[in-house]
């Protein structure tokens, strides 16, 4: 494959990351709007989460379809249409996160947004320097398998914040006021 070849692959996460904008952005605001109507006006976090549940089945499929596919050399569109749908839940994941914080934590939200950030980062750091290592002792198909897994899983853990996320904020009240250093939050 030419050096040209191998550079156009990556116009496929970009393309993936602009429909996970629209996804993320207008698409995800629409289905606030709607559940919060259906909540009779009242806004939940929460429902900024809905989005995650497509997008863990559309970026573990990706994984798996890169993975799976670069292993096997499978056909170039296998591999590039994967490379995609990850640029797709990478940006996805990215919004709605922090959506959920400045909604969530507003009191605090430099805060949350920094620490998650830098969270974000000593993961990046430490993927950096220690994939190369896991492909080599597991190999591609096996380590792409198993991020596609664990991708998987902490995409639909977002799953246990929409059902008690409300009931979590409830019983953290106290402390989060004390951290925020306010006396009054609304639910």
């Amino acid at each position: 494959m030419s050096n040209e070849a191998l550079g156009l692959i990556w116009l496929s996460p970009l393309i993936g990351g602009l429909f996970g904008a629209l996804m993320a952005g207008p698409v995800n605001d629409k289905l606030v709007l709607f559940l919060t109507r259906r909540n009779r006006g009242w806004l939940e976090p929460e429902f900024r989460l809905w989005v995650f549940i497509p997008m863990a089945f559309l970026m573990s499929g990706g994984l798996l379809l890169y993975g799976v596919g670069a292993a096997n050399s499978l056909p170039w569109i296998g591999p590039v249409v994967g490379l995609g749908l990850v640029g797709f839940g990478l940006t996805v994941a990215a919004a709605l996160r922090m959506a959920y914080i400045v909604d969530r934590y507003k009191e605090v939200d430099d805060e949350a947004i920094t620490t998650v950030i830098l969270i974000r980062n000593i993961i990046g750091c430490a993927m950096t320097f220690g994939i190369q290592p896991w492909i080599d002792s597991m190999g591609v198909q096996d380590t792409f398998i198993l991020v596609c897994f664990l991708s998987f899983f902490i995409a639909v853990f977002a799953g246990a914040f929409i059902i008690w996320g409300k009931k979590f904020r409830i019983l953290t009240k106290m402390a989060y006021l004390s951290f925020a250093g306010t006396s009054s939050w609304e639910n």
